[in-house]
């Protein structure tokens, strides 16, 4: 709705009329017999939406220009250029790249090249073709995520901008980002190298500032269990305390012609609940790593 400009106008908007009923629609016989009708107030406020729309764009509005809400659309469209094969891209330069009918965006991952004809939709020049260890990959994914955030991923077709927490060495130099997010994994003989911590089999705890630190790691432990069973020798009873629990009491006999009697007691867990070579709880297994 453009501005009123054809000597009718006033220069300052009216004040508002009173409303009457619920908000409501158009009819071409109300209540009355007669067509509903547009006032002032509703011709003012579509008017004030348009310059509004065109303001937060900065869109300026031109009278007798009909491409106003196309010049919108288009920058929306637009918020992020298309790959250009002529352009020389740098650091944090994000595109969009056709491939496979879909549009996708790309984010110029380089820190020590600035070039031009490396196109994205080329895996050579990303992550998965890559294999130069002595600098960074040109493209990757663009994420809104922040480096070295913890990520984690349900199957094996892992994101591209996830690095697998594994305790493994990769180039400090290629993942430039996980460097200057964590400086702490830099390796202490070879600045080179990036140590990623190892997350494979570990479940996540909060951290709290003070017991539990975030980064550090602690091995599985169960608190202590304790038993007793107490023999009394004359009569062979076995007074268990603790876990053990006897019923009904066992009461042991000698053997005949020996000066001994023995009785085998054993504790066995599984006998009642699941066991494994670790403590672990119900689990959702998942990849676990950061992202680039």
């Amino acid at each position: 709705m453009h501005p009123l400009q054809n000597g009718s106008q006033v220069d300052n908007r009216p004040a508002r009329k009173p409303t009457q009923g619920t908000a409501g629609y158009f009819s071409e016989s109300n209540e009355q017999g007669a067509p509903s009708y547009p006032g002032q107030d509703y011709f003012n406020d579509q008017i004030e939406e348009f310059e509004n729309a065109l303001a937060v764009m900065g869109i300026p509005f031109v009278p007798g220009d009909t491409d106003h809400l196309a010049k919108m659309f288009a920058a929306v469209k637009n918020t992020y250029p298309d790959y250009d094969a002529t352009t020389v891209y740098s650091y944090g330069d994000v595109v969009r790249r056709e491939i496979n009918g879909v549009y996708k965006l790309f984010e110029w991952y380089s820190n020590v090249e600035s070039l031009a004809g490396k196109d994205p939709a080329d895996t050579a020049n990303r992550r998965p073709g890559w294999s130069d260890t002595t600098k960074p990959f040109y493209w990757k994914p663009y994420t809104t995520k922040l480096a070295g955030e913890t990520m984690a991923w349900d199957d094996d077709n892992l994101p591209e901008i996830m690095m697998v927490g594994a305790g493994q060495q990769v180039s400090a130099l290629t993942y430039h980002t996980l460097a200057a997010a964590k400086p702490q994994w830099i390796d202490g003989v070879d600045p080179n190298l990036l140590n990623i911590p190892d997350r494979q089999g570990r479940f996540d705890r909060a951290a709290d500032g003070t017991t539990w630190l975030a980064g550090q790691t602690h091995e599985d432990a169960i608190r202590n269990i304790e038993a007793e069973a107490r023999v009394v020798v004359d009569s062979f009873d076995l007074l268990p305390t603790g876990a053990f629990e006897f019923s009904p009491l066992v009461r042991g006999t000698a053997t005949s012609g020996s000066t001994d009697s023995i009785v085998d007691m054993r504790f066995d867990a599984s006998l009642v609940v699941p066991t494994a070579d670790e403590n672990q709880p119900k689990g959702f297994i998942e990849w676990k790593g950061y992202a680039l």
